[in-house]
């Protein structure tokens, strides 16, 4: 049962009310850790612009903080999932008193937005790398085609009549030591201008890469975990309590376990005005 919903259980009631102020609790500090700073990024254009960002460490100390002094409990690691510009921070912790089972949930949804650091050998790898492209115009077209025909060579040399893409593909997917016998072939067909271009294409865009600025948004609101699994951002704190081994009805949760449970929430509470 989520703790926090309506009841008719003055206990449940009263852990309601304990988690409301919690929850409070952790905004604020939410609020704090992604308090934003300027900073300056620039475009794929060149163009310099100025843009706002936090720092995703500090919401990740501040879990770490809060869930280091939970003793006793089952606490999962703080951990971070990425899902192509949208991450997740979040952890996870649990304890069990008396046959009842009280968890919680503390997370942060945000995005990533990817901007090159103000920086002028940007604009000079971009313009290299435009000059090596219009040299190199259809290498790459030609490599892919060289690659298919000796593919297809050696696959009608085993025996197989009119190879077809599929056919090639399959061999190419399948077999590490063809793909790189092949691409030694190719390579040593390749005239040595084109390769040593085609290598410096390579060390360019790594480079550019090297030059890449990760800026980090998220909205300041609790959301629910329904829409932290819509992609929303925003941040996440939950509470349940549930019977190991039985069907979780509050009435029958002993004045032993209400004693312990109470003091658990308090222990959460303490850490969270701590944090």
């Amino acid at each position: 049962m989520r703790i926090g919903i309506a009841s008719d259980d003055a206990f449940m009631e009263s852990l309601g009310s304990q988690a409301e102020s919690m929850k409070a609790a952790f905004a604020g500090i939410m609020a704090r850790c992604t308090a934003t700073s300027a900073t300056s990024v620039m475009m794929g254009d060149a163009t310099v612009k100025e843009d706002t960002t936090f720092d995703p460490a500090r919401v990740h100390d501040a879990l770490v903080a809060i869930t280091s002094q939970l003793d006793g409990w089952d606490v999962q690691e703080t951990a971070t999932t990425r899902n192509e510009d949208k991450r997740r921070l979040f952890t996870k912790f649990s304890v069990t008193e008396h046959g009842m089972r009280l968890s919680g949930h503390l997370s942060l949804q945000y995005h990533v937005l990817l901007y090159y650091a103000p920086n002028q050998r940007v604009i000079e790898c971009q313009k290299e790398l435009s000059g090596i492209i219009e040299d190199t115009g259809g290498h790459d077209d030609r490599r892919a085609s060289m690659a298919d025909d000796i593919v297809r060579s050696k696959l009608e040399s085993s025996g197989m009549r009119n190879p077809g893409e599929q056919e090639i593909f399959e061999a190419l997917y399948n077999d590490d030591a063809l793909r790189d016998e092949i691409a030694a072939e190719i390579d040593a067909r390749t005239d040595p201008k084109e390769a040593s271009l085609t290598q410096k294409k390579s060390e360019l865009y790594a480079e550019l890469d090297s030059h890449l600025l990760e800026v980090y948004k998220t909205s300041q609101v609790l959301i629910d975990e329904a829409r932290l699994v819509g992609g929303e951002e925003g941040y996440v704190f939950t509470l349940d309590i549930e019977a190991t081994g039985a069907t979780f009805d509050p009435s029958l949760i002993d004045g032993d376990a209400r004693t312990a449970l109470t003091s658990r929430m308090s222990q959460l509470g303490d850490a969270l005005a701590r944090a």
